[in-house]
């Protein structure tokens, strides 16, 4: 604390431990930008429970002006990238921590919000599909379409091809389906046998975060 407050650059090994340490300060205050992320913040014991935002604003508006000084920036390289989205994050996740199901921030409450997110571009792609064989459907119909024997061919294989993709899509969903229920039915029951015994859930107790869920 005491090399973390001083306004002196320190040396030696006590450098990289500032630099660390003033990182992670700054991503406190980016953290908490607004009045609703204090909020939650005093909620799940991020911060000391008596702290105002009155407190905090002016706290923020002095670490932000020692910590973004043009002659002086002392954070941490680790510190300094850009955002990543929430998709992103999660794909990196689950390559790194092997958390295939869940990722690193699971937002799905319900497997239609699950499958209309990641699968509505099937609609498009089946509509595209659709107008492409209504239109082989209406040139065979014509004498000069019966006349080409490549283009019936043609029209022959892009329809077997598009009868077996629509039936591949349909069972890929009916497994991602079965194996996403087994795998939320895995981790409710383990999460509840560690509730019973008052273990915190990310950081909110089993109890409360079981409240939240069953209140309408």
């Amino acid at each position: 604390m005491k090399n973390l407050c001083s306004p002196e650059i320190p040396d030696g090994h006590y450098s990289t431990l500032h630099a660390s340490a003033c990182g992670l300060l700054h991503s406190y205050v980016d953290l908490v930008s607004h009045q609703s992320d204090l909020k939650i913040a005093l909620e799940i014991g991020l911060l000391p429970e008596k702290t105002t935002w009155k407190q905090w604003s002016m706290f923020a508006c002095s670490v932000r002006t020692n910590l973004e000084r043009r002659d002086y920036y002392p954070i941490n390289k680790r510190y300094i990238y850009g955002q990543l989205r929430r998709t992103r994050l999660n794909l990196v996740y689950r390559f790194i921590c092997h958390e295939w199901a869940r990722g690193y921030y699971y937002v799905y409450t319900e497997y239609q919000s699950l499958f209309q997110a990641n699968f509505a571009w099937l609609l498009l792609a089946f509509a595209y599909v659709t107008v492409v064989l209504s239109a082989m459907q209406v040139g065979l119909a014509t004498p000069l379409g019966q006349a080409q024997t490549g283009f019936g061919r043609a029209s022959y294989g892009f329809a077997i091809s598009s009868l077996v993709a629509v039936g591949s899509v349909v069972g890929l969903m009916g497994f991602l389906f079965v194996g996403l229920f087994l795998n939320n039915l895995v981790f409710a029951l383990h999460k509840r046998s560690k509730g019973s015994s008052g273990r915190p859930v990310h950081g909110i107790p089993f109890r409360k975060l079981t409240g939240r869920i069953s209140a309408p």
